[in-house]
């Protein structure tokens, strides 16, 4: 249990758990936002989906980026591009709008998991890493137990507009739990990002 006294773990480990739960919630309820919005069934698959197109074209870049930049202020930003997503859906009226902020939400997500990840290669020690992830990956199962109950319990009594607010609250709760995290950086190499396949 040494490594729920590392604050930093603790944290990174919340901030994982609340990512997932922020994302599970919009996994149950777009598809409903989207059908009382009008929404054909093929429209709401894409609707669903169209996250993925901007986390998998960032996903070749965020690895590189988080290396090379300070991986917690990029964690940071990242979960300020998810606020604002969630913050768009909340004010969205038409599938039009929706698609536009599920794609800035992939543009966030792209990062965030690559930047938890890495930060919690540098909180814990090697011999406590494999014991960490295994951790890590219970948060992130947990949210999956909670999440959609959550987000459809919170839309039943305070609609989705306010849901997706609440979301955005979490997110930038997130953003300062985030900048909390101190991890020491090796000395800059100055060498250049370099992207490939």
């Amino acid at each position: 249990m040494d490594l729920f006294k590392n604050s930093n773990f603790l944290k990174i480990s919340i901030l994982s758990f609340i990512s997932a739960i922020g994302q599970l919630m919009l996994n149950t309820l777009l598809p409903r936002y989207a059908h009382d919005l009008g929404a054909s069934s093929t429209l709401i698959g894409f609707v669903v989906s169209s996250f993925t197109i901007s986390a998998f074209l960032l996903k070749s870049i965020s690895g590189p980026m988080v290396d090379h930049f300070h991986k917690v202020k990029i964690l940071a930003i990242s979960f300020a591009v998810v606020s604002l997503a969630f913050f768009g859906y909340s004010q969205s009226t038409s599938i039009t709008q929706i698609i536009i902020f599920r794609l800035i939400h992939g543009s966030g997500m792209a990062f965030t998991a690559v930047a938890t990840l890495s930060i919690l290669t540098d909180i814990v020690s090697k011999d406590k890493l494999m014991q960490a992830v295994a951790y890590y990956g219970t948060f992130q199962a947990l949210a999956g137990v909670v999440g959609p109950s959550i987000g459809l319990s919170l839309s039943s009594l305070l609609g989705y507009s306010n849901t997706f607010l609440i979301g955005m609250l979490t997110m930038i709760v997130s953003i300062f739990m985030t900048l909390s995290i101190k991890v020491d950086y090796p000395k800059k190499t100055h060498q250049k990002m370099k992207i490939s396949l």
